[in-house]
């Protein structure tokens, strides 16, 4: 088919970019004499131009393999402390076993561990060989659990504060010591955010799994979804199988709280973009009626079924929107079911989510989200209905009419939040959900569909937040309330006050991370809500409406989620500070500031 003029126009831009010298002038030129409308960001030749515009920039190249280098060092430095540890430099009549035995309490009770080890040499050493040793059994090797408290003398320390001291000091004459996990606070949170599982996409970590780390026998190889078997296509949602263990689900490495059920795939849903894959996003309801399962009904072989797809249920306050992946079966005494284990992948991060299948609004485990199930059914995504015919790629003039008459309704509704939030008066909020998350870089670099934010801040206090900014003053986002934020009916100003100053000594700032901007758009953003807020397969003409909401009108800086600064390219530091739980309540941020 041929090209039209507009499409004709890409693609001289795309090859005129990729080959001269001068490309950052010809991108000038390009943005002076386009004139951007919601049509033509969602035509064709619009999605092509953009395409070729960001895939082209010099600079932006070269800070993508800066942060490439940078993540690769980040992750072999991961390797080595998590899973290596020195070897015995004695002789064999001189090492002795020590037994560590696991006091934490709970449902979850390690076996004792034996560790060899030399009574010269550093506990540090000893204590390195047990978390090593100890997490093969328990945990995924993404997410391991590293810090330990030993009970010592009627006294509990972190082993960090043995470490100097000889083996023999510390266990005196006895062969064995008490240990506690430390799986909550601080230090926990922060050994997380150094998981390769924040870095890589699911279906690029092979290569990243330790040779020890093999899928059992016994978990069981799912049935495909329908639309796994279609030819991909550009631009389209399709699936990609992956191995159940890339995914560092919560409790999947733990012989006593896994589930007896497990599947040894999963089915993501993705799409191809410019030759480069993403996880595909999913914000509505896509369970057919007939495909609606009601828990009192369902057998453990259906639900068998349904473990390596994505599935969505209904608790019974709202529409089902949250697309998980299932992939294990919890079972109670009698081998009924008990419990359906998922896990939400977006982008390359995940939430773990489990389903009451007793429909008993039952509490789980502290750190997994727990929904109560009325309904589960498996997803009907735009593959499966391409597999079954139901689906035409190329849409008639109805699904166009409401496709635009979809993003209509997106625009009005984005522009009236933004002027919302910016009007004198109200309250400045943004809701951070359950997951605890920040994002914070150069906007412009976060355009892409497939790109991520510089800087990921977890941890943070879910609720509501109020932003601050002045002249004089950092970015602040303060921790009020628990609840969360309609942007049609903002409350006044006049709310809680923010406690905290920056000349407070109270305040023990903590950075939490840095990044750079180019473009002279600084951003930070609830995760949450700007996942749930961007346009359904179109994060680009997402970010170019908050970013032109000064040049339209609608005020600045506030957007639904976070706030965008304009100002100096340059470096930006973000700190916090945490509560007595470990959870950040109060966040700055500003401009590198020059010593």
């Amino acid at each position: 088919m041929p090209m039209t003029s507009s499409e004709e126009a890409a693609a001289m831009l795309r090859s005129e970019l990729e080959t001269k010298p001068d490309a950052e002038d010809v991108l000038r030129r390009s943005n002076d004499t386009i004139t951007w409308t919601a049509e033509l960001a969602q035509a064709k030749a619009g999605k092509a131009q953009t395409s070729a515009i960001n895939a082209a920039t010099p600079q932006s190249t070269a800070r993508k393999e800066a942060r490439d280098a940078r993540r690769k060092g980040e992750i072999e430095d991961m390797e080595r402390r998590w899973w290596s540890y020195p070897p015995i430099m004695a002789a064999a009549d001189d090492v002795i076993e020590v037994t560590f035995v696991d006091a934490t309490g709970g449902d979850e009770i390690w076996d004792p561990e034996r560790v060899p080890c030399c009574p010269t040499e550093l506990f540090a050493h000893a204590a390195q060989r047990f978390r090593v040793s100890a997490n093969k059994k328990y945990r995924h090797p993404f997410l391991p659990s590293y810090h330990f408290d030993l009970l010592h003398d009627g006294v509990r320390d972190a082993f960090d504060s043995f470490g100097s001291r000889t083996v023999g000091d510390v266990i005196d004459n006895r062969r064995d010591v008490r240990y506690v996990r430390n799986e909550k606070g601080r230090a926990h949170n922060q050994e997380k955010e150094k998981t390769p599982a924040k870095r890589v996409w699911p279906w690029d970590r092979a290569s990243l799994l330790p040779s020890w780390c093999t899928t059992p026998d016994s978990w069981f190889e799912p049935t495909p979804p329908p639309g796994f078997a279609v030819p991909k296509v550009e631009g389209e949602q399709y699936y990609i199988k992956v191995p159940t263990l890339h995914i560092p689900c919560a409790g999947i490495r733990s012989p006593t709280i896994q589930p007896q059920i497990i599947t040894r795939s999963l089915y993501l849903p993705v799409k191809e973009c410019a030759g480069k894959v993403a996880v595909y996003p999913l914000q509505r309801d896509y369970v057919p009626l007939a495909n609606r399962l009601v828990p009192s009904s369902l057998t453990v072989e259906t639900a068998r079924s349904l473990l390596g797809r994505p599935v969505q249920s209904y608790s019974g306050d709202g529409v089902a929107r949250r697309v998980a992946i299932a992939w294990g079966l919890t079972l109670d005494d009698d081998g009924k079911l008990d419990w359906m284990h998922c896990v939400v992948v977006e982008r390359k991060r995940q939430e773990d989510v489990v389903l009451d299948l007793k429909g008993q609004n039952r509490q789980f485990r502290e750190g997994i989200i727990r929904e109560n199930c009325a309904w589960v059914g498996a997803a009907m995504l735009e593959a499966d209905m391409r597999a079954s015919g139901n689906f035409k790629i190329e849409m008639g003039n109805n699904e166009q009419e409401e496709d635009q008459a979809s993003l209509r309704q997106w625009t009005e509704k984005a522009r009236r939040w933004i002027k919302n939030l910016n009007s004198e008066g109200v309250d400045k909020l943004v809701e951070v959900g359950q997951d605890g998350t920040l994002l914070a870089g150069d906007v412009e670099l976060a355009k892409n569909n497939d790109e991520e934010f510089e800087l990921c801040i977890s941890s943070a206090k879910p609720g509501i937040w109020r932003v601050s900014s002045t002249v004089s003053t950092p970015i602040r986002f303060t921790w009020v309330r628990e609840g969360t934020v309609d942007y049609d009916a903002l409350p006044p100003s006049s709310g809680d006050p923010v406690s905290f100053a920056d000349d407070d000594d109270s305040v023990k700032w903590e950075e939490l991370g840095t990044f750079s901007v180019d473009s002279g758009a600084a951003g930070i953003f609830s995760q949450s809500v700007f996942s749930s807020f961007t346009l359904e397969g179109d994060r680009p003409y997402t970010v170019d409406t908050l970013v032109t909401a000064p040049m339209e009108g609608l005020g600045d800086p506030y957007v639904p989620g976070g706030i965008i600064v304009r100002g100096n390219d340059g470096g930006y530091v973000v700190e916090g500070t945490r509560d007595e739980d470990g959870r950040i309540v109060l966040i700055r941020m500003h401009e590198t500031r020059e010593d």
